[in-house]
């Protein structure tokens, strides 16, 4: 008799967990690639059958962990459309880089995807985005970083939030287009807008 194997898809609820836990790495991710903060304030974290850096900074760490897990909230009732990270010149507010991750929501989806299907998918886009960061233009002044999320009208803004503009790069700047991942409840395409002189 022959075993039959089974491969249970992600369920909405754990879509959610993963495309926030996602998020979290890939700011951590630029912020360390693009040297915004310095290499020995990040640690090697096993995520996503990868080694990955996370911050150690305990404000970093809370700001992240707050808005990661509100949007883990939000992405379970299908609200976020996007978020987006802005890299911005510390001594003149200008805006640098947007790294943007655009979120569908698939309405009516039951079935989502094979785990590891994912997780490949999802290792493939960090590995993209480290890759590209060869192709920046170097960023000579210090940085800060705000994030963005853009919700459904209906999402509830938590009071400790504000609203903000989208911080857009002067002159439309370059776009690269990378790759996407999809769990079957949410698809997220990345994508970089960079300031060229």
């Amino acid at each position: 008799m022959a075993a039959t194997a089974v491969c249970a898809g992600i369920s909405l609820s754990g879509s959610a967990k993963v495309v926030s836990e996602f998020f979290y790495y890939g700011v951590n991710n630029v912020l360390y690639q693009r040297g915004v903060y310095p290499p020995e304030t990040f640690a090697h974290e096993s995520r996503f059958g990868m080694s990955l850096l996370g911050s150690m900074d305990t404000a970093v760490q809370k700001y992240l962990s707050n808005i990661t897990s509100q949007i883990q909230e939000w992405l379970e009732a299908g609200l976020v459309r996007r978020l987006v990270l802005v890299l911005v010149d510390s001594s003149t507010a200008e805006v640098l880089e947007r790294w943007q991750f655009d979120v569908t929501c698939t309405t009516g989806s039951s079935e989502g995807r094979d785990e590891g299907v994912v997780k490949k998918e999802m290792q493939a886009v960090i590995r993209q985005i480290t890759a590209a960061v060869t192709m920046l233009p170097l960023l000579e002044s210090p940085c800060s970083f705000d994030l963005l999320v853009y919700t459904d009208a209906s999402a509830a803004m938590p009071p400790s939030w504000e609203n903000s503009g989208p911080q857009s790069i002067a002159g439309g700047g370059e776009v690269v287009r990378l790759r996407s991942f999809s769990t079957g409840h949410h698809t997220v395409a990345t994508s970089i807008s960079y300031r060229t002189s």
